[in-house]
């Protein structure tokens, strides 16, 4: 078993990499939020005059943007749990602060301090189900300008 200073590095180098993970989600969210909320505006400014044929590029473009957006949002995640699982396990030599947190989002009450509550609605919309909410709309919205600027119409095929 680990003696405890080595027990404390490794749950040092977690909780960084937990933080790197963390900040690392969020610039690439952010890069990915910020280019489809231009790119749906770029298609709507387009779709009230131009061309059927640019706005169904555009939106097939940014709905093709969803897949890598939801695919390195999952994968950080999965990383991020991954560190925040190997805290866990190093926290009986060193703290708590980790198992207190998942106590608290699991039971919504902290085991800690029952006056630390996470509302029922804050749980429902927890960060990861509120991310992957906004990209289904960003791909349904998307999906629907798709469909209805299709740039042929079924009696020309």
């Amino acid at each position: 078993m680990n003696s405890v200073p080595d027990a404390e590095k490794q749950y040092d180098r977690a909780i960084t990499l937990i933080q790197y993970y963390v900040q690392l989600f969020w610039l690439i969210f952010g890069a990915f939020l910020l280019a489809e909320t231009v790119l749906i505006g770029a298609v709507a400014a387009i779709a009230k005059e131009g061309p059927d044929a640019f706005v169904f590029g555009g939106a097939l473009l940014g709905l093709f943007l969803i897949l890598p957006w939801w695919a390195t949002f999952r994968y950080n995640h999965a990383l991020y749990a991954l560190r925040v699982h190997e805290a866990r396990s190093l926290e009986p030599s060193v703290g708590t602060f980790f198992t207190n947190g998942k106590q608290l989002i699991d039971d919504g009450v902290s085991k800690a301090d029952a006056k630390i509550r996470i509302p029922y609605l804050a749980r429902l919309f927890a960060p990861r189900y509120s991310v992957l909410l906004l990209i289904a709309v960003f791909a349904l919205a998307f999906g629907a300008i798709l469909v209805t600027h299709l740039p042929w119409t079924w009696r020309n095929l």
